[in-house]
C-alpha cells in the first residue's frame, strides 16, 4: 500500500525542478534528464488522480462527516492531552502528542473505510491497534493493551484473508457491505446486551490477576459508589464491559462485512471517551469535594 504522504513528496520534488533545454535543472544546479523529469510529473499527476479516485464514490455527505468527525475528534484529543501531559517529562510528551494523536486519526479512517468497504482499512486498522495498545501499556492500562494485542490484532489477519476471499469472489476492489435482517439485529444486540452483563459480574466479583488487568481503572469503579452509592457498584464493571464488548462484536461484524459494525464502533469510542474523561477529571479534583458538592 503506498504511504499517503509518497505523492505529495513525490510533488514537492517536482516543484523542486527547473526546465531546460535538453534537461532539467534542479534548484540545487543538479542536472537530470528530461525524460526523468517528465517521469516524476507522470508519477505525481498518476497517484494524485488515484487519491480523487479513491473518494470518487464517497457522497458530499460522508464526505463532511468524515472531516467534521476527525476535527471532533483530533479537538478532543488536543484538550484532553493538554490537560494530561507533563511538561517536564519527554515521555508524556511523546505519548500525548504524537502517540494519543496518532491514534485517533487511524483509528477514525479504520472505522470510515471499513463501513465504504475499503480494504485499505485493516491498514489502519493495525497502525491503530499497535499504537493504541502501546499507549495503553504505558498509560497503566494493561487490559486496554492485552485486548489490543491478544485478540484484535491477530483477528485482523483472519479479517484480511475473509476479505480478500470476498473480493475474489465477487471480482471487486472492495468488499460490498452487507446489513443485518432486523431478526440478526435483535438477536445480536441482545446476545451483547447478556454478554455485557455477565462479564461485568465478572469483574465484579472475581479477583485474579485475569480481572485486575482488564479493570481499565479502579477510580472509576469507586467513584460511582461514592457519589451515587452501593446502588450504582456495578456501573465501573459495566463500563468496561460494554466497551470490551462492543469492539469485539464490533470487529466480528467487520469482519463478515456487516454494515452496522460502524454503529457499535461510534459506541465504544463515545463510552472510552467518557471513561477518560472520568479518568482524568479524578486525577485534578478531590473526589470527597466533588461529592459535597
Amino acid at each position: 500500500m503506498l504511504h499517503p504522504t509518497i505523492p505529495f513528496v513525490i510533488l514537492s520534488a517536482a516543484k523542486d525542478l527547473i526546465p531546460l533545454r535538453g534537461g532539467v535543472a534542479r534548484s540545487d544546479g543538479v542536472v537530470i534528464g528530461r525524460d526523468a523529469y517528465m517521469t516524476v510529473q507522470c508519477i505525481g499527476e498518476i497517484y494524485m488522480q488515484k487519491i480523487k479516485g479513491y473518494f470518487a464514490d464517497w457522497s458530499k455527505y460522508e464526505k463532511i462527516w468524515l472531516w467534521s468527525f476527525m476535527a471532533i475528534i483530533l479537538a478532543t484529543t488536543v484538550i484532553f492531552s493538554n490537560m494530561d501531559t507533563d511538561y517536564s517529562s519527554a515521555e508524556s510528551i511523546w505519548l500525548n502528542w504524537v502517540i494519543s494523536p496518532f491514534c485517533a486519526i487511524s483509528g477514525i479512517f479504520s472505522v470510515v473505510l471499513a463501513a465504504k468497504g475499503k480494504f485499505s482499512t485493516w491498514i489502519w486498522s493495525i497502525v491503530n491497534i499497535v499504537f493504541y495498545g502501546y499507549l495503553a501499556y504505558h498509560a497503566g492500562y494493561y487490559g486496554g493493551a492485552l485486548v489490543e494485542y491478544a485478540y484484535f490484532l491477530p483477528m485482523q489477519f483472519i479479517g484480511i484473508f475473509t476479505w480478500k476471499r470476498m473480493m475474489a469472489k465477487d471480482k471487486t476492489k472492495d468488499v460490498r457491505m452487507k446489513k443485518l435482517t432486523w431478526k440478526q439485529g435483535v438477536y445480536f444486540g441482545f446476545l451483547g446486551v447478556v454478554a455485557t452483563f455477565l462479564f461485568a459480574l465478572f469483574l465484579h466479583n472475581v479477583d485474579n490477576w485475569f480481572t485486575e488487568t482488564m479493570r481499565e481503572n479502579g477510580a472509576i469503579y469507586s467513584y460511582f459508589t461514592q457519589v451515587f452509592g452501593e446502588r450504582f457498584v456495578l456501573m465501573g464493571p459495566l463500563i468496561d464491559a460494554s466497551s470490551k464488548i462492543l469492539q469485539i462484536f464490533g470487529l466480528i461484524l467487520m469482519i463478515r462485512a456487516l454494515a452496522e459494525q460502524w454503529i457499535l464502533w461510534i459506541m465504544s469510542n463515545i463510552i472510552s471517551i467518557g471513561m477518560w474523561i472520568i479518568v482524568i477529571l479524578l486525577q485534578k479534583i478531590n473526589i470527597g469535594n466533588w461529592h459535597q458538592m
